[in-house]
């Protein structure tokens, strides 16, 4: 049976990922935030299975009630919204710049284009302002422990952007994620809004990099939920240089790109891939063809490990990402902002927004031929 969940990483005290293993080739990046009188989920994905159910399962054992909050209007980021209507959870929210474009989600959201996918019907229940505050404890309401929103149009016209005050992460849906710089290629793209936002963001992280906050710890009531979701979970180890995760010396340069190429697209972690797998022995039997390996690895997940065993020393189980397994995610060591994106990437440097600014100055001047 295929597995509609196949990574849940802890990213911090209150902040998981958890990616989906979709049909139709998203596998969109969803986060949950622990608070304490509330689960916030920042996206629902395709809708492959019920998301609900799985995240109450591996991360809110307490069945604390859920708010989503919703980056735009994407097919790939409201599709299990559905499972949300009701008394039984906090609401639904979307950024209110252009309601009209949200609430038209049957052409808006692009189901459309991707045949068999489809957005259930669900209802908006809290339009989120420039600069309102979705608090993690309404009874005990502060700016520090909180997410605020900003709208940063462009991909769509409806996107947002989430910073979570506590941690200083970004969550910016799909404004921007490695391997693809710029998508505007959408019903209701701007690139003029699009610069804007990155310009915007940019400001907005570099001020806030410079503040100061100490991370608010989850209560003992609050904990509960998440604690025995994580208990077996090591805390989060600083990684400084990335290089760590790299293949030893005798890959070739190309080789080792196959392998970081493979690892993105699925949104994996090389290290945490190789407790479960060997990833060189994989993409050898493909000749170092990522796509090629990708699909195998997609159609054949429960035989993966098997067929290229993980190299000893490993304690890590046999299997393939077993949908209940909660993994630690490196945090780069770093009292900066870091950005989480809809897609690929979960702890993103914030250069890169100036990194795109700079490019798309590139193709405005005419430089790129």
């Amino acid at each position: 049976r295929k597995m509609e969940y196949v990574r849940v990483d802890r990213l911090s005290e209150r902040c998981f990922l958890v990616v989906e293993n979709d049909r139709f080739g998203q596998f969109p990046f969803m986060y949950v935030v622990m608070g304490e009188d509330k689960c916030i989920l920042i996206d629902t994905g395709c809708g492959s299975g019920d998301y609900k159910e799985y995240v109450t399962r591996n991360i809110n054992k307490n069945n604390l009630p859920y708010l989503v909050v919703n980056t735009h209007i994407h097919f790939d980021h409201v599709g299990g919204n559905h499972l949300f209507n009701g008394s039984l959870s906090s609401g639904i929210c979307m950024g209110c710049r252009d309601k009209t474009f949200s609430q038209n989600y049957p052409i808006n959201s692009l189901a459309m284009a991707h045949s068999g996918a489809q957005v259930k019907p669900y209802e908006v229940t809290r339009w989120l302002e420039e600069g309102e505050l979705i608090y993690l404890d309404d009874k005990n309401p502060t700016k520090e422990f909180s997410l605020e929103v900003l709208h940063t149009p462009g991909h769509t016209s409806d996107s947002i952007s989430l910073f979570a005050h506590w941690e200083k992460r970004m969550f910016v849906g799909d404004t921007i994620y490695p391997f693809t710089v710029v998508h505007l290629d959408c019903i209701g793209s701007n690139v003029a809004d699009y610069v804007a936002s990155l310009q915007r963001l940019s400001k907005f992280i570099k001020n806030q990099a410079s503040n100061s906050i100490s991370p608010p710890s989850i209560s003992p009531s609050a904990s509960a939920a998440s604690a025995a979701a994580a208990s077996s979970i090591p805390s989060p180890s600083p990684v400084v240089d990335k290089s760590v995760n790299l293949p030893p010396p005798s890959i070739t340069q190309s080789q080792k790109d196959a392998m970081s190429d493979f690892c993105a697209t699925l949104g994996l972690d090389l290290s945490i891939a190789q407790q479960s797998f060997n990833v060189e022995a994989l993409l050898t039997l493909f000749d170092w063809d990522p796509a090629v390996a990708v699909d195998f690895y997609l159609t054949n997940m429960d035989e993966i490990s098997s067929l290229c065993p993980p190299q000893p020393p490993s304690s890590s189980p046999s299997s393939s990402m077993p949908s209940s397994r909660i993994e630690s995610a490196p945090i780069p060591a770093s009292s900066g902002v870091l950005l989480s994106c809809g897609h690929v990437e979960s702890n993103m440097s914030p250069a890169g927004i100036d990194d795109v600014l700079s490019l798309l100055e590139i193709i405005r001047a005419g430089a790129l031929p």
